[in-house]
């Protein structure tokens, strides 16, 4: 049985979290994501019609930016909409929003990022060059189906890695694409907070991260793995990003960048390496795992991916402009350790 709620109820509802709330239920009409069973189900309330849900109406006005759910994803996005003018100008992105600390700039004219940071939630703002959407949307939908919503006055298109991680690109605009991922949120608050995101030119950009408040180096953490992977060829050493993202540094400044990849059962048919030319099969941490490599701009790039290493998620090691031989020295010296070991190590690269 529903649980009533009155008049009186909704009045003491936190705006901000109202907003949350009856976003989470406009948005179970959108098609399912790819379930994470590490998530903890969220509570739903339903809100009732007549008085009650006028004042929740009238609570979330804001909210009306939220774009229009589609069964199937489109690439017909159409002209920008009737921006409203709390969008701001500008072809760059920024969150100015209490409690979300600065964690990362990277305020490059063509390619830059912007990452903040809230406990455990993080929101990463990447704007790029025109001619690089239609390939990142092309690497997006192999995470799956993509939904139409608004992402500053533009009809964009969202994707979900899990429950509580989602990436939305916004069309070209004034030479530049960008890309906004949430990560520790549900999809209500994801949405949310998009509508609290304003564009900025670069001057715009300066005075924000000048005034703007960072995060403290001792606050600093790493983005933990699914499985504790250490590297343990010599010269070998962990690196942290600003953004807490953990790569592998090597002589001469060889870089090694892991990444994980859900919903993969077999390295082979991940559709990401399927045109690939040159594919061999090898083992790395006692899996099947798939060798490859391809050349772009000018680089050689080399790659493994493992099968699985728990549940459906599988381990990319890539690198650039190394030798074969040299190549598969490093990814087999990849070794699983106990947590604390993993923690020892990486932990003395922030320090």
């Amino acid at each position: 049985m529903n649980r009533t709620i009155t008049d009186a109820g909704v009045a003491g509802l936190a705006l901000h979290e109202g907003r949350a709330e009856l976003l989470e239920e406009i948005m179970t009409l959108a098609p399912v994501e790819t379930p994470d069973p590490a998530t903890v189900p969220r509570r739903r309330r339903v809100l009732p019609v007549l008085a009650a849900a006028a004042a929740v109406a009238a609570m979330v006005a804001g909210a009306a930016w939220l774009g229009v759910q589609r069964d199937e994803p489109g690439r017909d996005l159409g002209p920008a909409t009737a921006g409203s003018p709390d969008h701001g100008t500008g072809d760059r992105a920024v969150l100015a929003l209490p409690g979300w600390l600065l964690d990362n700039v990277d305020d490059a004219k063509q390619d830059g990022e912007l990452s903040y940071r809230k406990g455990d939630q993080e929101l990463d703002v990447h704007w790029r060059p025109a001619d690089q959407y239609d390939g990142y949307v092309a690497d997006r939908d192999d995470i799956g189906p993509s939904v139409e919503v608004d992402l500053l006055g533009r009809a964009s298109l969202m994707w979900a890695y899990g429950k509580r991680d989602h990436t939305v690109i916004r069309p070209v605009e004034k030479g530049l694409t960008l890309e906004v991922r949430g990560t520790g949120m549900s999809r209500a608050a994801f949405l949310d907070l998009l509508g609290d995101l304003r564009l900025v030119d670069e001057a715009g950009l300066a005075e924000h991260v000048r005034v703007t408040e960072r995060v403290s180096p001792e606050d600093r953490v790493y983005q933990a793995p699914p499985v504790p992977v250490l590297i343990t060829a010599d010269g070998w050493q962990p690196q942290v990003d600003d953004d807490g993202g953990v790569w592998w540094r090597g002589p001469d400044g060889a870089r090694l960048s892991p990444a994980w990849i859900g919903g993969v059962d077999d390295p082979f048919t991940y559709d990401r390496y399927l045109d690939n030319t040159n594919r061999e099969e090898i083992r790395i941490l006692g899996k099947r795992t798939l060798l490859t490599d391809w050349k772009e701009g000018g680089e050689h790039y080399r790659v493994v991916a493992t099968s699985p290493l728990v549940g459906d998620t599988i381990l990319v090691l890539e690198a650039a402009g190394m030798g074969r031989a040299a190549f598969l020295d490093v990814v087999r010296s990849a070794a699983v350790v106990p947590d604390g070991e993993y923690e020892r190590v990486v932990r003395a690269a922030i320090d």
